[in-house]
């Protein structure tokens, strides 16, 4: 068996433990687990030794039995503010999308880093030619970049001294000084900019949905510089700003706050 496959295998038979577990009402010892899913004791030993280190499950010691953890508790919340989030954003972005005409995103902070949620793109218009990646850095990317200027400065200070300023292009911001006074420009002008900076021949408008000083998500306009400018960027900032704030408030009329990142 290759190693991807003995990877995925263990992966999931730790997903049927942490159902088993879901699914019976009293704690379960490492036998009743083993028993249940027809797997050796040794194997769901070594699973349950696993989970239990990153809190998945929890271990009582008196009656050696295991329970779920709260790092899934956490798990879930921020799975269910995702969802929420991509369902409240969707037509906001396929509205946009058909507006403009090329690719646009939702992403989040996640580790320092940014996750993107969806991308929805028009398909009656042009195909784009370079893929966003689903995670992407803080310093070279608009969406980043936007939602760093929604964090207080103090914050956004300790965060950039954090980051590898990593060259992707030779555009990439490589100085945390001048990362920083972009930031507080996108402050005044609500719009982060990517200038081939993540990659080259991709430019990007960026603009953040915030919630006071707490980013919700951020939102942006991609596609080949040359389509892009010819398009007119001014119509791309204005039909983006008015698209986030379109999303902010169903996000703040529906109750939803920044999203946890643990």
């Amino acid at each position: 068996m290759d190693g991807s496959k003995q990877r995925h295998t263990t992966v999931q038979r730790a997903i049927l433990v942490l159902r088993t577990l879901a699914d019976t009402p009293q704690p379960m010892g490492i036998t009743e687990v083993a028993a249940t899913l027809e797997l050796p004791k040794a194997s769901v030993f070594r699973l349950l030794r696993d989970l239990r280190e990153v809190d998945c499950v929890m271990y009582d010691d008196q009656s050696q039995t295991y329970t779920l953890g709260p790092t899934l508790v956490q798990l879930g919340e921020q799975a269910r503010g995702q969802l929420h989030l991509m369902n409240t954003a969707r037509p906001v972005l396929e509205q946009l999308t058909k507006k403009v005409g090329e690719m646009v995103n939702i992403g989040i902070l996640y580790d320092n880093k940014v996750l993107i949620l969806d991308s929805v793109r028009d398909i009656e218009g042009p195909c784009l030619t370079v893929n966003l990646a689903p995670v992407s850095e803080l310093h070279c990317s608009a969406i980043g970049k936007a939602l760093l200027s929604c964090l207080p400065p103090d914050l956004v200070e300790v965060m950039v001294r954090n980051l590898d300023l990593s060259q992707r292009t030779p555009n990439t911001i490589t100085s945390r000084d001048v990362l920083c006074e972009e930031i507080e420009e996108i402050r005044q002008t609500g719009i982060a900019y990517d200038q081939e900076e993540y990659e080259m021949g991709l430019f990007c408008l960026g603009v953040p949905v915030c919630n006071g000083e707490h980013p919700l998500a951020a939102i942006s306009i991609a596609g080949p510089v040359s389509r892009m400018k010819a398009y007119g960027l001014e119509s791309m900032e204005t039909a983006l700003l008015d698209a986030a704030q379109h999303l902010e408030l169903l996000l703040k009329s529906a109750g939803h706050g920044a999203i946890k990142v643990f």
